[in-house]
């Protein structure tokens, strides 16, 4: 087990605030940042955080950096954090997407110190507030080291990120982005489209009709519009494949009904149940 003592969380809404509650229990000393001079206070004053200062001379004490700002603010973090890594500092992220962050990141930290991770682990809600270190219970997440990752730098990563109780998974930051599209970014749009569709398409004050179904498949739809546009726009490649294949089967069940073949529509919803309960084998 690599030696963490101390831990830079930089940005603190709902994952860098999670991290900071789950680091708290096994006694790591936790510095801290946030753009918002609020969310600093509560980290410093409820969190118990020391808080940098805008320079991030500090970093250089520590052992770990989390990057936990969104994704289009990635670049400008990596290059403010960058003159005070040491050696022996391993650099990690929680951002949505791998596959160009890792590049930026393999281009700023030239030595090997960078190793990109995505837990899968979030809310539709978002902020300080809204964070619990219970959210990474048993949640899988990505390490996704490229070839300029130091051996020592993906240890430490493994070592950390388990620390705070997830599953591991190594994967190709190319990879990554081709499943998260399936798994996440592109079920987010479904999501949210769908929402934006039964907004036009039903009077307001049926809403106070809806059971639990309408609430379940639409829940991820009151995400942050704002968080999620540069994840789409970073992935929207392997997002745009998925939406190719999902207006075909649309299709496919437009003209099924059109034509009142119901047994083969019935086809439709039994693959649907059979990827569900797939879901929680």
């Amino acid at each position: 087990m690599s030696d963490i003592s101390n831990v830079a969380v930089i940005g603190c809404g709902l994952l860098g605030g999670s991290i900071i509650r789950a680091l708290r229990k096994h006694r790591i000393r936790v510095f801290s940042w946030d753009k918002d001079e609020v969310v600093n206070q509560y980290c410093m004053a409820q969190l118990g955080c020391t808080v940098l200062q805008n320079d991030f001379a500090d970093i250089s004490h520590v052992d770990v950096v989390v990057v936990c700002v969104p994704i289009d603010h990635m670049e400008s973090v990596f290059k403010r954090i960058q003159p005070h890594i040491t050696p022996h500092c391993l650099v990690t992220d929680v951002g949505s997407t791998k596959q160009r962050i890792c590049q930026i990141a393999d281009s700023i930290f030239d030595n090997g110190n960078f190793v990109g991770a995505h837990p899968m682990a979030g809310s539709e809600k978002s902020g300080i507030m809204a964070s619990d270190e219970a959210i990474f219970i048993g949640k899988l997440c990505f390490i996704t080291a490229s070839s300029h990752a130091q051996r020592h730098s993906i240890q430490v990563a493994k070592d950390f990120w388990s620390l705070i109780s997830l599953k591991l998974v190594e994967v190709d930051p190319v990879e990554h982005d081709e499943i998260v599209a399936g798994v996440s970014h592109f079920p987010q749009c479904v999501a949210s489209l769908l929402s934006a569709f039964l907004l036009d398409a039903l009077p307001s004050e049926w809403g106070e009709y809806a059971g639990n179904g309408l609430r379940d498949t639409t829940r991820i739809a009151a995400s942050n519009p704002d968080i999620w546009i540069p994840i789409i726009q970073e992935n929207r490649e392997n997002i745009q494949k998925l939406l190719v294949g999902f207006k075909e089967k649309l299709a496919q069940a437009d003209l099924l009904l059109q034509n009142n073949d119901l047994d083969a529509f019935k086809v439709l919803l039994e693959a649907g149940q059979i990827f569900r309960k797939d879901l929680d084998r």
